[in-house]
């Protein structure tokens, strides 16, 4: 983790070392984990290059594209990098908001 972790100060140009919070649910796949860094927090995603060419890129040229295109709010994208065999993909972390009737009709709008 700490290789990860000054990997992610050097490449997202954080003023400090990034703090990790905890892992996060992220499937079989990827390795997701909560950090810290420049007073925000940050969700990375982590996987093998070698075993899952290009995802990490993938999902983040979509991503950017859903934030031009879509009405919808999408958790800000702020890097992808890949350094050896693995790839890292950074974005805003986003609290979950509540599951209710009228978010629900909104979203069936949009």
């Amino acid at each position: 983790m700490e290789k990860a972790l000054l990997l992610l100060e050097e490449e997202c140009n954080f003023e400090l070392k990034p703090l990790f919070i905890r892992y996060l649910h992220g499937g079989d796949i990827n390795k997701v984990f909560l950090i810290e860094a420049d007073n925000q927090f940050w969700v990375v995603k982590k996987n093998s290059a070698t075993q899952f060419p290009e995802m990490l890129e993938k999902e983040f040229r979509a991503m950017l594209f859903l934030h031009e295109k879509s009405p919808l709010n999408y958790p800000k994208m702020l890097k992808y990098f890949s350094n050896e065999d693995q790839q890292f993909l950074v974005m805003e972390y986003v609290e979950e908001g509540e599951n209710t009737s009228t978010g629900q009709e909104t979203l069936g709008k949009n």
